[in-house]
């Protein structure tokens, strides 16, 4: 997506998956464990200003890119997802802010 910072976003959501399948043999079920890639997605929420859009987010979604989004949590190192943009939605009313919602999904690095 290249660099830089995000500075209409007013609301996130980061969630992250570790794949997990249970192995099982001829003569036990549920003999173990094997831990796969660690996935993650997330959601925001931005406001369209009167410059337009911080990016043009329905052509990410069209054409999607290989990039890599980060989130920087409080007290925690920053979170790094490399994948692509799944999901654009806009929602506008006459006297409020036209709002984005977009939805990334990827292999998290942590």
């Amino acid at each position: 997506m290249g660099g830089g910072d995000l500075f209409d976003v007013v609301n996130f959501t980061l969630g992250i998956d570790a794949i997990v399948k249970i192995i099982h043999t001829l003569r036990q079920n549920g003999a173990g464990a094997f831990k796969g890639p660690v996935e993650g997605n997330i959601n925001f929420d931005s406001v369209v200003g009167s410059l337009g859009m911080e990016a043009d987010w329905p052509k990410l979604v069209a054409k999607p890119i290989y990039s890599q989004m980060r989130v920087k949590l409080p007290g925690l190192r920053t979170i790094a997802l490399d994948g692509m943009f799944e999901k654009f939605e806009t929602k506008g009313s006459t006297d409020a802010e036209t709002t984005v919602s977009m939805s990334f999904k990827g292999t998290a690095d942590i």
